[in-house]
């Protein structure tokens, strides 16, 4: 039941005026799941801000904090992030309580936040002082080793979840109905209805048999994958600026191309169908992506003697896993519109994604 308490909030919350029936909702789930100091607060005595730049689009997320001036009593923190889980994420029972075991378990490794406590809707989670990776940052080659050390790292790990790596095509199936129903609707806005237009001209359904015939084609091991390495989803904690991955929504196990690639692809922005395809030129060069298979395989335990040729293999590996990244990220947009509150230009985006899908598909495979 959508109660007042457990509501996702609306867009307008996420501005300097928290609604009062959201920060009511902090009240009563930190008092009751964390005890001490935060056990009878009123909404006057907690302190909630907005966490997020936009990037992240599943969740809406709060720092809330208890004033100095109140005495902590036994030991609980005095700030915490409380999130709420979004339009998209909260529909998929299942994938909360995928999502639940695997935040603990990162939790618990020391990969991710700790875990506080869960309440219908969201989960409170320790708060890590911290920024998001910038975009100019992606390109800094002491990121780029970083982020290829930690996902290394990621894709050893064993994860009590379906093994096998269904997850992607079991989401695209889901949303291609949705999909094919908002291209045929159109837009009352002539720029949308335009690219909604080419859109049905991509004819989709038939397109993603093609792309299921494309991933058989480019073997790529399967691993227990992040599946959403946006910047946004990075954070440099503050201090010793060491480097977080956060968001687990869409983890599963997947083929580690499609990981890779959709870290690479993020280097680029997909908000303006009319730059393309300049916007591709802050794809990462030939040199960057050997520099980051190098140190992602030695983080992975590869023995040294094999890392030449593991390195040479997986240029290719990524760039086909990439091009299947493009379209599932362009049918994530086009679900996704309509359903999230969120300021951001799905329908551009979406565009955008499978433009540049085709222009791959013809580099790569010689065909459209």
């Amino acid at each position: 039941m959508d109660t007042g308490q457990n509501r996702c909030p609306s867009r307008s919350d996420r501005n300097d005026q928290i609604a009062t029936e959201v920060h009511q909702a902090v009240v009563t789930h930190c008092g009751r799941l964390l005890c001490g100091a935060w056990r009878g607060l009123t909404a006057k005595n907690i302190r909630m801000t907005p966490l997020g730049d936009g990037a992240a689009l599943s969740n809406y997320i709060y720092l809330c904090e208890i004033p100095e001036d109140v005495p902590l009593e036994d030991g609980e923190p005095r700030q915490v992030v409380v999130r709420f889980y979004g339009e998209v994420i909260k529909a998929d029972t299942e994938g909360v309580i995928q999502n639940t075991v695997i935040f603990s378990i990162l939790s618990g490794l020391k990969l991710g936040p700790q875990l506080y406590g869960l309440f219908d809707g969201g989960r409170i989670e320790e708060y890590l002082p911290s920024r998001c990776l910038a975009k100019d940052e992606m390109r800094l080659p002491s990121t780029l080793t970083r982020v290829a050390k930690l996902l290394g790292k990621y894709h050893t790990l064993t994860m009590p979840i379906c093994k096998q790596p269904t997850w992607l095509y079991e989401t695209m199936e889901k949303w291609l109905p949705v999909v094919l129903q908002r291209a045929e609707a159109g837009s009352d806005d002539t720029a949308h209805n335009r690219y909604l237009a080419a859109i049905r001209d991509m004819d989709l359904r038939t397109e993603y048999e093609e792309v299921k015939k494309i991933a058989s084609s480019e073997p790529s091991p399967v691993v227990f994958c992040h599946n959403d390495l946006n910047r946004g989803n990075i954070l440099l904690l503050s201090g010793n600026d060491e480097m977080k991955f956060i968001d687990f929504d869409y983890c599963s196990y997947n083929h580690r191309g499609f990981d890779i690639a959709t870290y690479f692809n993020e280097w680029c922005s997909y908000r303006d169908p009319e730059e393309f395809p300049q916007y591709l030129e802050d794809y990462p060069a030939p040199e960057q992506q050997r520099e980051f298979f190098t140190e992602y395989l030695r983080s992975s335990g590869v023995d040294q003697s094999k890392l030449s040729q593991e390195v040479a293999s997986m240029a290719r590996e990524v760039d086909v896993w990439g091009l299947i990244a493009h379209f599932f990220w362009g049918l994530w947009a086009l679900n996704t519109v309509g359903r999230c509150t969120i300021d951001f230009p799905f329908i551009e985006f979406a565009m955008c994604r499978l433009q540049t899908y085709f222009k791959r598909k013809e580099e790569l495979f010689g065909q459209v």
